[in-house]
């Protein structure tokens, strides 16, 4: 019925407003009860929690298209809007499509925070963040349509161009479609994590791995800097991931002095020795101690051994104590490492006169 006295209008403008706040407090209400409640599962609650300011939102929306409606039946006020019931079912389209994109992010949070810290972990973290972006398109894909039908575009029209748009989207979009897929790649592939440390022989790329995004990797350098990488490099580049590994390598390289070569068998057996009685050195991996070449001014003993840590800290200190006991035993002995020397003859005088 049309409202044809201001009083009134203004009566039902009120009205409206008092029992949308009415509303608004009974939500916010529930919603604090819900949370307090003990009996009430989690997940019922993540909903509760995603549809609360998408629901208010509605809520306001239909207050305002109310007064609308309200001023245009009066005989002073000509408001007339085209397509108002498009505008309104898009107004009340565009809160459920937020509830959907709460809702998507409420639930991976709630199993990042659930399960990823229990032994052993229910899921992989890598995957979750998979499924994420998977169910971040479809919502997106659900939400177009929803709004192209409001509107009133058919789809039919967009199939009939959708060649012609696939190849301007491909020729616009390269370089963005490329760091897309190649982080779909890494999702999927996962030739690295969040938290490992990598590096690059082909590229100036190592740090720790912080975040892999939608169109780049965060990459945590040595200097402690952040390096933001395209996903699309890492699908032609070699990486190589430190974390993965399940030894660190020793390889070094001891030089003795010409003059102790009748030492070196007992040096090399000791040196062996030493690293396969050390308590930090992997007995099931190679171990060896060996002379292997005439050097320019030394001869060579390769030591060669593999630490239980692949911690970087700890790995530097075993390595230095394995070090200083080659020194050691290098001492005892009564030889000395050698150093580049070079050798100047001086001709006496008698030389000379012969000469």
């Amino acid at each position: 019925m049309a409202v044809n006295s201001l009083v009134d209008i203004a009566m039902h403008s009120v009205v409206d407003v008092g029992i949308l706040l009415f509303c608004n407090w009974l939500l916010f209400f529930a919603l604090q009860r819900l949370k307090t409640c003990g009996y009430i599962n989690s997940w019922v609650l993540l909903v509760f929690s995603a549809a609360y300011t998408p629901v208010l939102c509605m809520l306001w929306v239909l207050g305002i298209f109310s007064i609308y409606y309200q001023l245009s039946h009066h005989e002073y006020f000509e408001i007339v809007i085209n397509n108002i019931e498009q505008i309104q079912n898009l107004c009340l389209a565009i809160p459920f499509c937020w509830f959907l994109f709460r809702l998507k992010n409420l639930v991976e949070k709630e199993i990042l925070d659930t399960y990823q810290n229990r032994t052993p972990p229910y899921f992989d973290p890598i995957l979750i963040s998979i499924f994420s972006k998977i169910t971040t398109v479809i919502i997106s894909f659900f939400c177009l349509i929803i709004i192209f039908q409001i509107i009133g575009i058919p789809l039919q029209t967009l199939m009939i161009f959708r060649g012609a748009f696939s190849i301007a989207l491909g020729l616009a979009a390269q370089n963005i479609l490329g760091n897309f897929f190649g982080g779909l790649m890494i999702l999927a592939n996962r030739p690295f994590r969040v938290g490992d440390w990598i590096s690059s022989p082909d590229k100036k790329v190592e740090g720790i791995v912080e975040e892999i995004g939608w169109n780049s990797t965060k990459i945590r350098t040595l200097e402690r800097r952040p390096l933001h990488v395209p996903n699309s490099i890492f699908t032609h580049i070699v990486i190589m991931n430190s974390s993965l590994m399940y030894n660190r390598h020793i390889k070094q390289i001891v030089g003795l002095r010409y003059q102790d070569a009748d030492k070196i068998d007992k040096i090399t057996h000791d040196i062996e020795r030493m690293l396969r009685s050390h308590a930090e050195i992997d007995q099931d991996q190679s171990v060896m101690a060996d002379w292997i070449e005439f050097g320019s001014h030394a001869l060579h003993i390769e030591v060669y051994a593999f630490t239980k840590t692949t911690n970087r800290a700890l790995f530097r200190k075993v390595q230095q104590d394995i070090c200083i006991k080659i020194v050691r035993i290098v001492e005892q002995y009564g030889a000395e490492i050698a150093v580049p020397a070079q050798f100047v003859h001086l001709m006496q005088d008698k030389d000379k006169a012969s000469s």
